[in-house]
């Protein structure tokens, strides 16, 4: 069927980076379908050496179907993302991300009243007027004409 090798199944994802207690950024992920606050990779929260805290065990879920990963421990940082900071935030340590050192989900996006933009494919957080563009889609630059002359002066 012609129409579905033209239809776009998958997209990217929605990168950005987070700048962690002002100390290393990590590559974050804004997942508005998660309904955890934030996750954060185990190994993130130990390079980084981020304080934890003890939480009543509960299991993790994705596609409605438990993984059998077990969170049983919260840690907490400040947050600094394209200058919107956060004094503290909390995240559930899980054992691995994939690519990711933190999750930011729904919830989040509804504490800093923020929202992706998908026509210029941006994170706006109203709260402080910040905006961010997905850094996992390459962005195309802007490109103008000039005269020789006016190229010349430029370089």
């Amino acid at each position: 069927m012609k129409e579905l090798q033209k239809f776009q199944l998958n997209g990217t994802l929605f990168l950005i980076p987070a700048f962690i207690n002002r100390t290393s950024y990590v590559k974050t992920l804004i997942n508005g379908g998660s309904e955890s606050y934030g996750l954060i990779n185990a190994r993130v929260t130990t390079k980084l050496h981020l304080p934890r805290l003890p939480v009543r065990e509960r299991g993790m879920i994705a596609f409605n179907k438990p993984t059998g990963v077990r969170i049983s421990e919260v840690a907490y940082c400040s947050l600094d993302i394209a200058g919107h900071r956060q004094s503290r935030g909390f995240f559930y340590v899980v054992p691995q991300l994939f690519d990711h050192g933190i999750i930011l989900g729904r919830p989040w996006l509804q504490s800093q009243d923020a929202y992706i933009n998908p026509k210029e494919d941006s994170l706006i957080i109203q709260r402080s007027g910040i905006k961010i563009h997905n850094m996992e889609k390459p962005r195309t630059p802007e490109i103008q004409q000039v005269s020789a002359v006016t190229f010349t002066r430029l370089t």
